[in-house]
């Protein structure tokens, strides 16, 4: 099941916020940028930056939508895995497979490398998924 019908599904409602903190933890790499000028308190104080994870693609966008569209343009093998298993868990995957060709043997690649050292069930788990 996709994560989106699951969230709908079962909570209601998405939560972008979530994902995104959830992707920041796991790449290691900020997408939402504090803004610092003077801005109505209705206003947001943030702006989510996304980019394109993929090895050697400096694709950046402030709208989701772009970044999907990026994706279903220059990556069509993201975009086989997007439809299988969902945009954040793809970019996940996608960005796991960057760490595995960055590291001169994949198979003993650590877990700390993918979660920032954290041993935890929960990275493990990820780990293991990816």
């Amino acid at each position: 099941m996709k994560l989106h019908p699951h969230q709908i599904s079962s909570h209601s409602r998405v939560s972008n916020t979530q994902d995104l903190i959830t992707l920041e933890f796991v790449t290691d790499r900020f997408l939402m940028w504090k803004i610092d000028a003077d801005l109505p308190e209705d206003v947001p104080h943030y702006r989510t930056v996304y980019k394109c994870h993929c090895n050697g693609c400096s694709y950046l966008s402030l709208v989701s939508s772009s970044l999907v569209c990026h994706i279903r343009n220059s990556h069509q093998d993201i975009e086989a895995l997007r439809h299988k298993i969902g945009l954040f868990r793809a970019v996940c995957v996608q960005y796991a497979l960057y760490l595995f060709s960055k590291d001169s043997n994949p198979i003993t690649l650590p877990s700390k490398k993918v979660h920032h050292g954290r041993n935890t069930p929960e990275a493990q788990t990820k780990c293991r998924y990816i």
